[in-house]
């Protein structure tokens, strides 16, 4: 705190300065910097939504070509054992057999641009479903998809990467999606091979082109190459591999906004290949130059912050001027001894009013510095009342100490020992500097106080304390125990003419030192009829309630049970231990030697 206080400025000036920037320039700024973040971070995760959505769609159409070629090619290998089950000697003509290629083609409809049908016979010739296909001149495919047809253990469908113009059994460089197909007739002999190729590239391109906002798509293979991009000066995002093997590995579809490069990526695996297609959304197309925007920002924030300041400086000065103007008479007002008032009709506005509020409080001040003479007036006789009234005191301990010695002087020793134990508790209850004593101390008041009380009572009681030697010390309130003891005796023994018990446990429970106070007389019933009776007002346990309170708050109490015979006294403080003074060893020796 004294750090942060040296650091503020002095004048109320700067002060008010300081205050509107802290809690209203930087707070505008930190609240405008935010929103932007949240309204920039909300478009790109509706971008991201929208982003992801497209490209699921694209992948499920991707699948459903890859389907329905699938199934042509089942239906290709039925019409075909149809026509050579209607031709002689399984001859047929060339242009039925691409009249067939053709017609399945086109129920592809728009898809059937990017899909070619060609079939290889086990005599060379093959053919397709373009008019300017490679028909029977084609020597060297022939010979390759034979070749690839004869090498199969057992017919079978296989999707491979190829070239227009590779063979079945060559090297792909991943132009063309190619299903290669064994075709069989009834007897399950192979005819040829059915070869089905989709130009997946063309396709990406001509789908991408569709969409009104324009993306860049990359294409990758399973060991996260490179197969397509839609567009060839496209820069891959740096670790867009990486981000894609953790994507199928946790299978999160989170999208990843790769601040590099400014735009939104998201992807979508093509399962039956183990592809992955990625879209990469320029972020620019959307918010523009993201660092002008800000910029911009940042000027017309410095700009505006640069008004305020001045405008702040000027009313700043508007406020404290008046204000300086107000010390100064303040200034004077002490050296003139309350005696100066400003004259009012000099101001208007708030000045007048507060110059009415200054004379005000100086008729005030003057007001209450009378006051405060006549009060220091009464004060000094009070204190010469107290001063005569500890006279008194004094006197009557005199007083007693004269009687104890007179009636030991004439054999009378009762009467001595009564005034020994007066004095004490006369003692104790005029020492106003200490509230709280050792226990076995108020244990030694209460003994004091039953040597009177049995002379009163003719030994009609008894009184047994259980406590161990350990909380002789500990601290309780003053005579916080005497009070029961004599609500016991008074009320408890007033009809009993003996047999008249009092025990005083004491004991420590946790935090707290607990006393009880048990007796065998009327009980609680009984004591609470007989004061009402007498219409006395018992102040002492009410006394003893409002001194804990004043001494612990809640952490003291006093209560009243009853027993199966007789009253239960039952007060809790918390555990203090105090170690003795040399002058409280020697018990209440000390006590019996008072002579004034």
């Amino acid at each position: 705190m004294s750090r942060i206080k040296a650091l503020m400025p002095s004048s109320l000036k700067n002060r008010l300065f300081l205050s509107f920037v802290l809690f209203i320039v930087l707070p505008f700024f930190l609240v405008q910097i935010r929103s932007y973040d949240q309204m920039e971070s909300l478009y790109e995760e509706r971008i991201g939504e929208q982003s992801q959505y497209q490209l699921d769609q694209m992948v499920s159409y991707f699948e459903q070509i890859k389907t329905r070629i699938l199934m042509t090619s089942l239906q290709l290998e039925k019409e075909l054992q149809i026509l050579l089950a209607q031709s002689e000697e399984g001859r047929v003509e060339k242009e039925q057999i691409q009249q067939l290629l053709k017609e399945v083609k086109a129920n592809l409809f728009a898809d059937g641009a990017f899909v070619n049908y060609t079939l290889t016979g086990l005599d060379g010739v093959s053919y397709t479903s373009i008019d300017n296909g490679m028909g029977v001149e084609d020597e060297a495919w022939a010979a390759g998809a034979i070749g690839w047809l004869r090498q199969q253990d057992r017919p079978s469908m296989q999707w491979l990467l190829l070239s227009k113009d590779s063979r079945p059994n060559g090297q792909a460089n991943t132009d063309l999606l190619t299903l290669f197909s064994v075709v069989q007739d009834r007897n399950r002999l192979p005819l040829g091979v059915l070869r089905i190729s989709f130009d997946y590239r063309k396709w990406l391109q001509d789908q991408t082109g569709r969409f009104l906002i324009q993306q860049d798509y990359f294409l990758l293979n399973e060991q996260g190459g490179v197969l397509f991009q839609t567009r060839p000066d496209a820069s891959m995002p740096t670790g867009l591999q990486k981000w894609v093997r953790q994507q199928h590995a946790t299978g999160e579809r989170e999208p990843l906004v790769d601040r590099q490069t400014s735009s939104i990526l998201t992807s979508s695996g093509i399962e039956s290949l183990n592809w992955t297609l990625v879209a990469q959304f320029p972020l620019q197309v959307f918010f523009g130059d993201i660092g002008a925007v800000q910029r911009q920002a940042y000027v017309t924030f410095g700009l505006f912050t640069l008004v305020f300041v001045v405008m702040t400086f000027f009313i700043s000065s508007t406020v404290t001027r008046p204000l300086r103007l107000l010390r100064n008479k303040m200034s004077d007002l002490t050296r003139s001894q309350f005696r100066v008032h400003l004259p009012t009709d000099k101001y208007r506005g708030e000045m007048m009013e507060m110059a009415e509020s200054f004379n005000q409080m100086v008729r005030d001040l003057n007001r209450s510095v009378e006051r405060l003479k006549i009060e220091e007036r009464r004060r000094e006789a009070v204190h010469f009342q107290i001063l005569m009234q500890q006279m008194n005191p004094h006197f009557l301990l005199n007083t007693l100490n004269t009687i104890k010695w007179n009636a030991y002087a004439r054999g009378d020793g009762t009467t001595g020992e009564i005034c020994i134990a007066l004095g004490r508790l006369l003692e104790t209850s005029l020492n106003t500097e200490e509230e709280l004593i050792y226990l076995q101390r108020e244990m030694e008041l209460i003994e004091a106080y039953i040597k009177i009380q049995r002379f009163r009572y003719e030994q009609s009681f008894v009184i047994r304390y259980e406590y161990e030697e350990g909380l002789r010390y500990a601290l309780v309130p003053k005579f916080s125990l005497q009070p029961l003891v004599e609500n016991a005796i008074r009320h408890g023994f007033a009809r009993m003419k003996e047999g008249g018990v009092i025990v005083i446990r004491a004991w420590r429970e946790e935090g707290s030192l607990l006393v009880h106070v048990d007796d065998n007389g009327a009980g609680l019933q009984a004591s609470a009829a007989e004061k009402e009776m007498s219409r006395r007002p018992s102040i002492g346990l009410n006394n003893i309630r409002e001194r804990l309170h004043l001494l612990f708050k809640g952490e003291a109490g006093l209560e009243l049970a009853s027993l199966e015979k007789g009253t239960r006294a039952a007060l809790r403080v918390p555990f203090l231990n105090s170690t003795p003074y040399e002058a409280d060893k020697g018990g209440i020796e000390r006590v019996e030697g008072f002579t004034g």
